[in-house]
Order: structure tokens, then sequence, then C-alpha cells
């Protein structure tokens, strides 16, 4: 092993360093945990947002409040009006549903096909022929309270009879459609109303009763005088039948099982040649 050599003053002679520890904790973390950090504006901007907030504890309270309020201003018996007046209220929605069922039946509900008869021509169905001739005029029925007003085309009498058909809504807590225990004539021409009712089946094995109006057109007859054969022929005048545009008015007591309930049915038809 070898020795070592002695140390010269050159060698000996050392810088002390000079170390500043502040400096040094300054130059590794920057500008944390200082002013200049950010952080004390955030804390103050963030104690100035919950500040605002307040309890919220007391917006309930006062939400609490308001809804008693409302609640005791309540009339109780204007309550109990209202519910007094629910039934009648119920019974005119009713009569709206029959209504909207008796106009879906004249509007086009199709109708099985019916016999023969009337003013010379085959049965059918009156919607299939539409209203090219026009609506007929709603005739006056005083003194009737009527329940359900079909609206029916104008019909030519050679055109022959045809039927309606439609289905009475049965309302709130009855059947729908309303089950029909009879359907007749109270007023007007037998001639010209026929009523009856059928149920039919649809392909879901529902049954469905709806009520029929056959309607037979025809033409009351008036006198003319024929203008003519007076020139001809001077002396006193001779009236000759003719046919004019006719207009006839009916009513019908439909009965009804589910609900149990009777309506009046008011119906008018104009007729043209």
């Amino acid at each position: 092993m070898g020795t070592l050599g002695r140390l010269t003053a050159d060698q000996l002679d050392l810088t002390p360093g000079t170390y500043d520890f502040e400096q040094t904790i300054t130059d590794t973390l920057g500008n944390l945990g200082t002013p200049d950090d950010g952080f004390d504006s955030y804390l103050a901007d963030t104690i100035t947002l919950l500040s605002t907030v307040g309890t919220p504890g007391d917006s309930l309270l006062d939400d609490l409040n308001l809804a008693a309020g409302i609640g005791g201003s309540i009339d109780p018996l204007s309550l109990q009006g209202d519910a007094t007046s629910l039934p009648d209220s119920l019974a005119e929605g009713d009569a709206i549903l029959s209504d909207v069922g008796a106009l879906n039946g004249s509007a086009g509900v199709p109708a099985p096909p019916p016999p023969s008869g009337g003013s010379g021509g085959v049965e059918s169905d009156c919607t299939k022929r539409g209203a090219q001739y026009g609506y007929s005029k709603q005739g006056t029925f005083p003194g009737v309270q009527c329940d359900i007003v079909p609206v029916f085309a104008v019909l030519r009498v050679q055109d022959g009879p045809c039927t309606y058909k439609a289905f009475i809504a049965g309302g709130f807590g009855a059947s729908f459609p309303a089950k029909i225990v009879s359907f007749t004539l109270l007023t007007g021409d037998a001639s010209v109303w026929r009523l009856r009712f059928h149920t039919e089946g649809p392909s879901d094995g529902t049954q469905i009763d709806y009520y029929d109006v056959t309607i037979a057109p025809k033409l009351l007859p008036a006198l003319r005088r024929d203008v003519r054969s007076e020139l001809r022929n001077p002396g006193p005048p001779k009236p000759t039948p003719s046919q004019i545009p006719s207009h006839f008015d009916a009513t019908g007591r439909l009965v009804t099982s589910s609900p149990s309930k009777t309506y009046t049915v008011c119906m008018s038809v104009d007729c043209i040649p």
C-alpha cells in the first residue's frame, strides 16, 4: 500500500462558502405562500359569495308562510259550491259526447246494407251520397228539449231512401258506447222517417249499439195554375197538382240502459226532386 503525500498549503487553503437559506426557499417555492400567489384574493371572494347566500332555512320558511296564506284565503263555501255543481258539469259533458257521437254518425260512419223500400229506390248509406246539394235546414221544435240534433244532407227523391247511423257516448262511469234499449218515432211523417237500432261487433269483439235513422225522401203536392191552358180555355182557373221541394221535421225517443237515460232526438231533412 502506498502512503499519502503531505498536503500543501495551497491545498489546505479552503474558501468558506456562504449559503442563504431564505434565498434557497424563495428560489424553490417562488411566490407560493405570498400575497402574490392569489390565494388571499380567492379566499376573500369565496367569503363574500357565501355571505350573500344567507340562511336557506329562511327562504324555505318564507315559502311555507306564503303557501299557508294562500290556503287560508280559500273560501270553504266556494269549494262546496264547486262540488255541488260538479254533477251538472259531468251531465253537460255527457251531452256533448252524445252530440259528438251523433255528428260522427251523420258525417260518415258506414252503415250495414238494409233492405230495399221507400220511394222506389234501394235503401243505402246516406253518408256515401255526400252533401252535394247542401245540408238540410234545421227545423224548430217549440217546447221540445232537443238532446241530440243530427245533421242531414239534402236528399233527392229519385235517389230513394237511405240510412244514417250513430252511437251514443256512454259518458262518465258508464259503458262506451251506451247500450240502446229502444228508438221510437214521437212526431213526424212515418212515411218519411223510420227509426231503428242495431248492434255491430268489430274484429276485436266489442259490441257497439247504433241507432238508425232511415229517410225516404218525398215531395209534398202543391197546386199551381196552368196559364197557357187558361188562355186556350177561358173560364175559372183550374189548379193542377205539382211537386215542390219539401221540408220534414221529426222527433224520436232514444232510451239507453248504460247509462239509464232517455234522449230526445230532433231531426230535419230537406227533399228535392
